[in-house]
């Protein structure tokens, strides 16, 4: 495992893996890895223009996905699989939460 997936800045990854911990200790590459953070969150992964995107995808593959055979599918209803997108543990809930985590870690929580 790479370290804690709320630990953004990777401040507790210990020896396990010391190049992190090196790289991030020096402040010109602190700063640089947060820099990335603040792009990565932008752009096609801003939290909006990701979820659009999602639902997009979602929307062109349901059909197919929701017809599949019961054998070839791990989807059991149209329920759940619109939940993956939309349920309390689906797609647009892990965005939110990774962006939030990114903005706390930055310092710019804004919600």
């Amino acid at each position: 495992m790479f370290g804690r997936v709320d630990d953004v800045l990777h401040r507790q990854v210990g020896e396990q893996w010391p190049l992190i911990s090196r790289l991030l200790a020096d402040d010109a590459y602190a700063a640089r890895y947060r820099e990335l953070l603040r792009h990565a969150t932008g752009g096609l992964m801003a939290e909006d223009a990701a979820l659009r995107r999602l639902q997009q995808l979602h929307a062109l593959i349901a059909p197919a996905v929701v017809d599949e055979r019961p054998t070839h599918t791990t989807v059991t209803s149209p329920e759940t699989f619109k939940a993956a997108i939309d349920g309390p543990n689906g797609l647009k809930t892990i965005i939110a939460k990774r962006h939030e985590m990114v903005r706390e870690a930055l310092g710019t929580a804004t919600r």
